[in-house]
């Protein structure tokens, strides 16, 4: 063969096998390609075990209020409203032996007490109607104070005479105080409350005297238990904020349930109440209770949540979601500890609410707050689909 001929055969032997290895790696290329992709397992989802003191408590819907404690119309029920209390101060209140309005040209003068005004008071009587007018003189400076029981003296007659001549009413009966000059509040001093244009009217029910202390009052729902002085309550947003409770709420209904000795509900059962917010399904009775809020700066008619503890675990317990129990083939409560150190915990159940509950591990298992318990499962959110699905 030629020298030339031999170039020739070598180059045609040289691009047949360029040829040959590009469609190998072409179809090498290919048949990668068509492989589908591997799909993730599946994630653990985990909850952290922990050691907390469990509170089942009932949030209640509740209203800020100032307790009306005295109305005009409880002295003088008719007649006409000829003078008013001056309310333009800065911060209004009306004190003990004020002058709250004038009704027909007779003055209707505060004081503080229980009981209402009854009948005109004489030298000699006796009562809780004597010792509120003789708590206000004394507070004045005008008697001495003096045991409750003692009678009305001619010297006290004297000093509430005295009063109501300083008040610019000099010429009235000088022998009694009369029930139509005194009005008795729950509480002093008080803050005046009437609209602007009473004055020249009849409408005495609309002159009130309302409590310096807001209130808070609380409609109770269904299954919430007694709330008295020992109950644990507390204001929403307002931590430090003392709440004393003004009366114990009527009888508690049925979906309390009956609570084993240390407070808590039989072993494995939930004891959330269920709905307990004030808008919820309140009993028949209209069940309500009110507490004192001494320091509360709120505006009256402010909505507030108070939170009620109904019932709790006496000490801080190991607790896991409920959702991570589970029951084995012996019928056993379990739970499953994953991360690095994956186990099933034997473990018996205790007091529970609001989706955790109280777990003991049992049979010398190990169960911890460094563990984390299983939960469910997930798929990834970023797994890929097969596209031949």
């Amino acid at each position: 063969m030629s020298p030339q001929r031999r170039v020739v055969s070598a180059w045609l032997s040289f691009t047949v096998l360029l040829v040959g290895a590009a469609a190998y790696l072409g179809w090498l290329s290919g048949s990668v390609g068509t492989e589908p992709p591997a799909t993730p397992g599946p994630i653990e989802v985990t909850a952290p075990v922990e050691r907390v003191r469990l509170v089942d408590s009932a949030q209640l819907a509740c209203t800020v209020t100032r307790p009306t404690v005295a109305t005009l119309a409880q002295s003088r029920g008719r007649g006409v409203i000829s003078k008013i209390a001056d309310t333009t101060a800065q911060v209004p209140a009306i004190g003990a032996g004020q002058l709250v309005a004038e009704v027909d040209g007779t003055p209707v003068v505060v004081v503080e007490g229980r009981v209402p005004m009854f009948r005109d008071i004489t030298v000699g009587d006796r009562g809780h109607d004597v010792n509120s007018v003789r708590a206000t003189l004394a507070l004045l400076g005008r008697v001495s104070s003096k045991s409750s029981g003692s009678p009305w003296e001619k010297g006290e007659q004297q000093a509430w005479r005295q009063h109501l001549t300083s008040l610019g009413y000099p010429d009235l009966d000088k022998q009694v105080v009369s029930k139509a000059n005194v009005l008795v509040a729950r509480s002093l001093p008080a803050v005046p409350a009437w609209p602007d244009n009473v004055l020249g009217s009849t409408e005495t029910d609309r002159v009130q005297l309302k409590s310096r202390t807001r209130s808070v009052t609380c409609p109770v729902a269904k299954g919430v238990s007694d709330i008295t002085s020992s109950t644990r309550v507390s204001l929403e947003g307002h931590p430090d904020q003392k709440l004393v409770v003004e009366g114990d709420a009527p009888a508690s209904t049925a979906g309390a349930g009956t609570p084993s000795g240390d407070g808590a509900p039989p072993e494995g059962q939930d004891a959330s109440a269920g709905d307990l917010a004030g808008g919820g399904d309140v009993d028949a009775g209209n069940r309500s209770v009110t507490f004192t809020a001494p320091d509360l700066e709120l505006h009256e008619a402010s909505s507030v949540v108070v939170s009620v503890e109904l019932r709790s675990a006496k000490t801080a317990h190991l607790v896991v979601p409920v959702t991570a129990l589970w029951t084995d083939a012996q019928g056993r409560s379990m739970v499953r500890v994953g991360g690095s150190d994956p186990r099933d915990v034997v473990v018996t159940t205790g007091f529970s609410t609001g989706g955790m509950t109280e777990v003991t591990p049992v049979d010398g298992a190990r169960l911890s707050t460094q563990d984390a318990v299983i939960v469910g499962l997930t798929q990834p959110s970023d797994a890929p689909t097969d596209p031949s699905s």
